[in-house]
């Protein structure tokens, strides 16, 4: 059953590929473009097509000149259909170098209308269909083909330009002297060289491009760095001072007997601009967005260092002080208060922002202040032991 199925599938496979054939054919032959000719200066840009032009205008020419005689009779007088024949081949063959497609096909029809013109006076010994002049065009037509198209089209044109001639030389009145091996390893050899040259055209032109690219993407990873030192500086620096100044203005009520509520207000209102202003500076440097879990060196999640302190110090002044005001939109906040989401540039504030307060704030190694009861009122000090 197996087997039937397999066969049944693979007849299937077979049966879609013909009917998609005709289609395929045609795409590949006609209706597909080929590859633009890239602008001058730009990668890939043929540096020498001006030059190769002149020298194509020159071969065919004189391979125009050469096919003359094998159009007429020995002795004949050259008729006008035979120079409008090798005027347009030549044209052709000159058209290939932008319209490599239908020039080939051009090409192509010219060959078969020049076989039959030249059947009845070529001599035994003479090549048929393909003289030499006939394989130069046919190979010059696909050359230019093969440079422009991708190699499975160029194979296809190959095999309908073998069976034409193929085809043309069935229908004869006498023997010849048949060309068709002679003239199927030039073509063969013509277009294996354009395919050849196409993909190290294609090759050098991906490769400057990926080279641009990465030059590129170092550009912006440079600017990118600048831009991350600067604000891990900025963040540093600011930071540290903006901590020590919210922990000193929280800290200083309780270092005064019987502080004023005016100075209380202002106290407040000073580490509140404070928490503020450093909550906002970490969400513009790319430090604050979200709270976050960063890893250790041996995989465990922990939270950042200073986060317990942020958070909790920003739940205090937001419970001493009713009318604080909110930030907007909420940035830089959370359910349980103010966040930090730490970066490569989040390594030191920990340091920073708590190590360095036991000498910078007064009565930091003698008074630690707990948080605040749920009234609102901060608890008075209380010593260490």
């Amino acid at each position: 059953m197996s087997k039937v199925s397999g066969m049944t599938g693979a007849g299937g496979r077979i049966i879609t590929a013909l009917r998609g054939l005709p289609r395929m054919l045609r795409e590949d032959l006609w209706t597909a473009p080929v590859d633009p000719i890239p602008p001058v200066g730009a990668p890939g840009s043929p540096v020498w097509r001006p030059v190769f032009g002149m020298l194509l205008t020159f071969g065919a020419a004189a391979v125009s000149l050469w096919h003359v005689p094998d159009l007429v009779p020995h002795g004949a007088a050259v008729p006008e259909y035979v120079v409008l024949l090798v005027v347009c081949q030549a044209l052709a063959l000159l058209t290939g170098m932008w319209h490599p497609l239908y020039a080939w096909w051009a090409s192509l029809v010219l060959m078969v209308v020049s076989v039959r013109i030249a059947e009845p006076t070529t001599a035994p010994g003479d090549l048929f269909p393909w003289t030499g002049s006939e394989m130069a065009l046919q190979s010059g037509a696909l050359f230019l083909l093969t440079l422009r198209v991708r190699p499975r089209r160029a194979v296809l044109a190959l095999a309908l330009s073998l069976l034409t001639g193929l085809v043309s030389s069935g229908f004869t009145t006498r023997a010849h002297n048949y060309s068709l091996d002679v003239g199927a390893l030039a073509v063969i050899a013509t277009v294996v060289i354009g395919a050849a040259l196409r993909a190290l055209r294609v090759a050098r032109t991906e490769l400057v491009e990926q080279s641009e690219l990465t030059e590129e993407e170092r550009s912006r990873r440079t600017l990118l760095e600048e831009r991350n030192r600067i604000a891990r500086e900025l963040h540093d620096v600011v930071a540290h001072h903006m901590s020590v100044i919210s922990i000193q203005a929280q800290v200083a009520p309780h270092l005064v007997e019987n502080p004023s509520e005016e100075l209380r207000e202002n106290l407040a209102g000073i580490r509140e601009n404070a928490v503020e202003a450093l909550a906002e500076l970490r969400r513009c440097s790319g430090c604050c967005a979200r709270r976050t879990r960063w890893r250790t060196g041996c995989g465990t999640p922990r939270s950042p260092p200073w986060t317990a302190w942020t958070n909790w110090s920003a739940r205090s002044g937001a419970r001493a002080s009713p009318s604080r005001r909110r930030s907007p939109a909420g940035a830089g906040r959370s359910r349980r208060g103010w966040s930090c989401r730490p970066s490569a540039s989040c390594r030191r504030p920990s340091a920073t922002c708590c190590g360095t307060l036991r000498g910078r704030v007064p009565g930091w190694m003698s008074v630690t202040t707990p948080p605040p009861s749920r009234s609102g009122s901060p608890t008075p000090p209380r010593s260490h032991p």
